[in-house]
């Protein structure tokens, strides 16, 4: 690899602008992770040869990888145009559109790749779950239905799993689920899916064994920990699922999961000012860290300081460009003040393009957009955070509201009716469980007040 890199240096050093050059130098740069000099390197080498389709399929792939989805979205889309045969540009491509919310071009692009690539099974779950996000299930479970059994691994009996669970077609769901688990025993994403389904079959007992014999096995798994803040909250140990939550935060200071839901377990049990104290402590003595800014704004934003949480979420922003939840919940503030909707809009885009599976994402897009005065364009964004929202969530109603409002202003009253009493159900659903729990519920919020005005209204 060194002597490569020699030849394309002097190769270079006598043509800067060598196509060829360039185009290798991208590829080294790729081998390093150097990936912002590898698209230095390959849009140089398309401002010489525009029409060369592995330069803007590379050039693509290098900046998914950084992020730029939208751009990687068009150099992929260029590099079809010109050739049409590279088969990996179609299915970086479809995945680059569902990064985006873009289903139904992912369904499209994916399926084009599995016609030539029939045996590719992870485009073919890519594309189930776009499907499931269309509401398209049935086309999902036949497609993901269409690998033939003996090749159906651990992550292809996930997705089966997922998709009976979303059909309440149960006891496949359970033994699809379990067949994953002997095969991916430390899996995260199958652990938690379990402890779901059997809270609803009436057997969660087994899903918090499988839990706690994980978190005794690997007690550093930050992931693992987060689960294990779930079942002490299922069984009212405020204390247990504190621990638990601080210590994901400590094994995994980047996972910014671990602050909110820590920051929403103080809000709700009455601790906001104590822990207010504590980071503010923590960043007079290192400022310029992101995520203390995040959770202090995480924690202001809960306790209806709106001024003194943006300040920390733009300092978070400021200190960690890429740190997509600040930039989420910087830009639902800003939806919800009605002010800076341009600079929201653009923050809610950057932070669906880095979360493009996370429903709270989907949710700010919506709702910037609905406040922009473009429901319609809203209503697709809401669905989506509607169908990716956990049933026995905090948030599912407040989703629904959006989407209910988003319909009433494009007309659809029916809509808007029937998803309002389903906003208004989750909300008392979610208050319900929280009383079994003996955790603290607190007064209505106002969204709800105003979800039930409307629906009389209606």
């Amino acid at each position: 690899v060194a002597e490569g890199r020699g030849l394309v240096e002097e190769v270079l050093s006598d043509e800067p602008s060598h196509p060829g050059g360039l185009f290798v130098k991208a590829k080294l740069n790729f081998a390093a992770n150097e990936f912002e000099e590898a698209i230095a390197a390959l849009r140089s080498a398309i401002d010489v040869r525009p029409d060369w389709a592995e330069a803007h399929f590379l050039l693509g792939t290098a900046l998914r990888l950084t992020g730029q989805r939208s751009v990687a979205r068009t150099e992929l889309a260029r590099a079809l145009e010109i050739d049409a045969s590279l088969l990996e540009a179609r299915r970086i491509l479809a995945e680059v559109h569902a990064d985006l919310g873009e289903h139904e071009y992912a369904v499209e692009e994916g399926r084009r790749y599995l016609a030539q690539r029939p045996e590719a099974h992870a485009t073919r779950i890519r594309v189930a779950q776009s499907l499931v996000y269309l509401r398209r299930v049935d086309e999902a479970l036949a497609e993901v239905e269409a690998i033939p059994e003996e090749e159906r691994d651990g992550t292809v009996k996930f997705a089966l799993g997922r998709i009976y669970t979303v059909t309440r077609d149960y006891d496949k769901a359970h033994a699809m689920l379990l067949g994953a688990y002997e095969e991916l025993p430390d899996n995260p994403d199958i652990l938690s899916a379990l402890l779901q389904l059997e809270k609803q079959i009436g057997k969660q007992e087994d899903g918090i064994a499988r839990i706690e014999m994980a978190v005794a096995s690997d007690p550093d798994n930050a992931r693992f920990q987060q689960l294990s803040a779930n079942i002490a909250l299922s069984r009212g140990d405020v204390d247990g699922a504190t621990q638990a939550l601080n210590r994901a935060v400590e094994l995994a200071p980047d996972d910014m999961s671990g602050y909110r839901r820590l920051a929403e377990l103080y809000v709700r049990t009455g601790r906001t000012k104590q822990t207010i104290e504590t980071y503010e402590a923590a960043l007079e003595r290192k400022p310029e860290q992101p995520n203390i800014h995040h959770f202090l704004g995480v924690l202001y934003e809960y306790g209806g300081q709106r001024e003194k949480a943006i300040s920390h979420y733009e300092e978070a922003i400021k200190y960690s460009p890429d740190l997509a939840e600040s930039k989420n919940n910087l830009a639902y503030l800003y939806a919800e003040q009605g002010k800076s909707l341009d600079r929201a809009l653009d923050l809610a885009q950057d932070a669906k393009a880095l979360l493009p599976d996370d429903p709270n994402a989907a949710d700010t897009l919506g709702w910037v957009l609905f406040r922009r005065g473009v429901p319609s364009a809203a209503i697709g964004y809401l669905k989506e955070a509607e169908a990716g929202m956990p049933p026995d969530g905090p948030n599912l109603g407040l989703v629904r509201h959006h989407l209910a409002m988003a319909y009433e202003a494009s007309g659809d009253k029916v809509s808007a009716r029937d998803t309002l009493d389903r906003a208004i159900e989750a909300h008392q659903a979610f208050s319900e469980a929280q009383r079994a729990r003996g955790l603290p519920v607190g007064a209505d919020p106002p969204w709800f007040r105003e979800a039930r005005s409307l629906r009389e209204r209606l």
